[in-house]
């Protein structure tokens, strides 16, 4: 520990040596000089640096343990040091012999700039923290306070460990255990400071501790006052801070203080008077817009790292949509990443702005020349998606491959998704995992649920690897990746084996958690589940409709149908109409068979077969297959205005084998069994045992099962003993166990 001395002892020749000494060190580093300044008192130190003792890196002195060895190492350097020429002799003058010619003249002393003592600012890392670089000050303050005998450095570094907060500043377990005693230690050492130091800093800090609870605190508010008054810039922002946060809250005098240090170039004083906008007493509005929001881009110039915060603050609160344009755009001219963003989303979507994609991607382009990665992803892709500007995958990819090269985990897996799917580049599996891969390491949520998909489902090139695929998925699902949660859902309601067991009450909790994170496709599902109920939800028609409205606001148009239905079935035609037009705007091709029925029969809409006609070909055409079914059965009946005609009805009826068997067999179902999907269609077996003939000779087996039936019966067709075995013996021969049942008593009966 250092002796703190007041004035430092008479010593001739000592003197000079410690001087020289300390010139040694004032040139060798700044931050060594600064600190040499700091302990000019300290005679012990100033003779172990005179003796070459100083490392080479910054800010590691080896300091003196006492005065008196410090003292007696200084004498015997002074001993042994040899004389240097031109050293006053007895009888000269204090300038040295004079020289032939008259007196010798004066040097001019020149002084360099390096030879200049540093500013004040530089005397500690304080302005470092002042701005909120907390991580480079604590560093410095770690580095020096074992040569401080202020208390200054402990206090800062115990101030810096308090407020870490969440932040990473590299501060160890061992220095938060440690705090209380460092306070108490720094209060110990700044007491004698003050005493012998008339230091506003040092007043600073000691009141600080005080008022936290380390001493007196009227006290401690007395020393912040004095300090303040001799202008330093931390007591000013602490008791403008103390008036905000106290029960006796007083902004007006908060604010006094807060400007005293902004005057100052405080960053954070400038912070929180921007902060402070918004808030009023009785006498009304404490700080103006201009004010506030000025201080919140000087503070931002100065890179305080919550001033953009402030802007958005302040942004937040206003009611004037063109003086928050006005405040937005300025700022942006200042280069400020919130306005930028938030007036490239406003332009794009037209918020309190007319819609103008170029003025979106003029500051997307500014943040992008800044560097910022986001922004570079954001502008590819709005150039993969054709947002604000034309579509362009070249250009996309482009923009992204700078993202991801600045490290933005985004870009990264929009890249990997291009190389999964062949978009704008030759599809390739391997390139893509290794995106998803990188994306994942940098904390990319998406990436590692690509990542897990990828290796559950597998490709044609890449087999599937359940094992690591469903760990992947579950680690994305608890990131909160709603894609993740639903697929996780998926797993557990079937159970897949020696991954995970059919988990009912597991795939349910996965996919309440996917609905909450507003995924479409889970809110369905769960509309399903209340619906029709199961083992763990019962049925509830209204909670099922709910599900269904909030899917259809999130505009799914599979919900416009679902909920066209249910109104339907309950009688309520404007609710019906509503959601089927919704539907069809949509786009949604089911909705043009539903529709078409309800023409047919005159359901909530007029009755017009001619409608129908149209709505099944709109189906048709999209490829849906029991729309191609059922239109078929009308040009075979000459239904719907149409004339008879088996060849179209033929050639629609193979298409629709072709292009979608299941729905063809489903219609051939609804005629044959009276359930189609709704009145319009009549009892026609005979219909019914066609559809049923041509997917049989498709070779749908439970199509030959069921026409088996009808030829034994003579359901829709003439019996036909014979013609039954047969297909009954055809379907068992594929495989369709129940057929060998009913061919086996057939043949027994014939």
């Amino acid at each position: 520990m250092y002796r703190l001395v007041s004035r430092p002892p008479a010593l001739s020749r000592g003197h000079l040596s410690v001087q020289r000494g300390y010139s040694q060190a004032h040139h060798a580093h700044p931050w060594h000089r600064h600190t040499l300044a700091q302990f000019q008192h300290c005679w012990a130190l100033k003779a172990i640096l005179y003796m070459g003792k100083m490392t080479s890196e910054p800010y590691q002195l080896h300091p003196a343990t006492t005065f008196c060895e410090g003292n007696s190492l200084l004498k015997e350097q002074v001993k042994s040091e040899p004389k240097k020429r031109g050293r006053k002799k007895v009888g000269e003058g204090a300038t040295g012999p004079k020289p032939e010619g008259g007196p010798r003249k004066p040097r001019k002393k020149v002084t360099k700039s390096s030879d200049k003592p540093p500013p004040v600012d530089l005397l500690w890392p304080d302005h470092l923290y002042a701005d909120m670089k907390a991580k480079e000050a604590y560093d410095i303050y770690k580095q020096m306070h074992r040569l401080d005998v202020t208390g200054w450095a402990s206090f800062r570094i115990a101030e810096i460990v308090q407020n870490a907060g969440n932040d990473n500043y590299g501060i160890t377990g061992e220095d938060t255990t440690q705090l209380a005693k460092q306070l108490e230690a720094a209060k110990a050492a700044l007491e004698v400071t003050v005493e012998n130091l008339d230091d506003p800093k040092y007043k600073y800090a000691l009141g600080k501790l005080y008022v936290e609870g380390y001493g007196d605190p009227k006290k401690g508010l007395s020393l912040l006052k004095k300090a303040s008054k001799d202008g330093n810039v931390f007591s000013q922002n602490y008791l403008g801070e103390l008036f905000v946060k106290s029960k006796k809250r007083d902004l007006r005098k908060a604010l006094v203080f807060f400007r005293l240090a902004a005057a100052q170039g405080s960053a954070r004083a400038q912070y929180n008077i921007a902060n402070l906008f918004g808030a009023s007493d009785k006498e009304g509005e404490v700080v103006d817009v201009q004010e506030a929001f000025s201080m919140a881009l000087l503070a931002y110039e100065k890179k305080y790292v919550h001033a953009e915060s402030a802007v958005k603050s302040i942004t937040e609160k206003l009611q004037d949509p063109n003086l928050l344009i006005s405040v937005l755009q300025h700022a942006a001219d200042r280069g400020v990443t919130y306005a930028l963003n938030d007036l490239a989303r406003r332009y794009a979507e037209g918020d309190q702005v007319p819609v103008d994609p170029e003025s979106s991607m003029k500051y997307k382009k500014m943040l992008a020349e800044s560097g910022d990665a986001p922004a570079l992803t954001q502008i590819g892709l709005d150039h993969l998606n054709g947002n604000g500007v034309e579509k362009n995958v070249h250009e996309a990819l482009h923009f992204l491959k700078i993202a991801a090269d600045k490290g933005d985990g985004k870009a990264i897996n929009t890249i990997g998704e291009m190389y999964h799917y062949g978009i704008g580049v030759e599809k390739d599996t391997q390139r893509a995992l290794e995106h998803y891969q990188k994306a994942s390491l940098l904390d990319n949520p998406e990436g590692l649920f690509n990542l897990g998909r990828l290796y559950w489902n597998g490709e044609e090139d890449f087999p599937a690897q359940k094992e690591p695929g469903f760990g992947y998925l579950l680690i994305a699902a608890t990131d909160g990746i709603a894609a993740a949660q639903n697929l996780v859902s998926e797993i557990y309601e079937k159970g897949e084996e020696d991954i995970c067991e059919k988990n009912e009450a597991e795939s349910l909790k996965w996919l309440r958690a996917a609905h909450e994170n507003k995924h479409v496709e889970a809110t369905m599902r769960l509309g399903y589940l209340y619906l029709n109920g199961s083992d763990l939800v019962e049925r509830d028609m209204e909670e099922a409709k709910r599900l269904y409205h909030i899917a259809s606001d999130m505009g799914e148009p599979k919900a416009h149908l679902i909920l066209s239905l249910i109104y339907r079935n309950e009688d309520k035609c404007s609710e019906c109409v509503h959601y089927i037009n919704l539907a069809i705007k949509a786009d949604y091709v089911r909705a043009h068979v539903t529709i078409a029925s309800m023409y047919y029969n005159g359901h909530c809409v007029p009755l017009d077969r001619t409608k129908t006609v149209e709505h099944l070909t709109i189906a048709a055409e999209k490829l849906d297959g029991s729309a191609m079914a059922y239109l078929a059965v009308m040009y075979r009946r000459g239904d719907g205005g149409l004339a008879v005609d088996m060849e179209k009805a033929n050639k629609l009826l193979d298409q629709a084998m072709y292009y979608d068997r299941d729905a063809a067999w489903e219609v051939a179902e609804s005629y044959r069994i009276s359930e189609a999907l709704d009145e319009s269609v009549p009892e026609r077996k005979d219909i019914a045992a066609w559809i049923h003939g041509k997917a049989a000779e498709e070779g749908n087996v439970e199509s030959m099962y069921i026409l088996g039936q009808m030829y034994e019966g003579g359901e829709g067709v003439v019996a036909n003993k014979e013609e039954a075995l047969r297909l009954y013996q055809k379907a068992a021969n594929n495989g369709y166990d129940k057929a060998q049942v009913l061919y086996d008593a057939l043949r027994a009966k014939v």
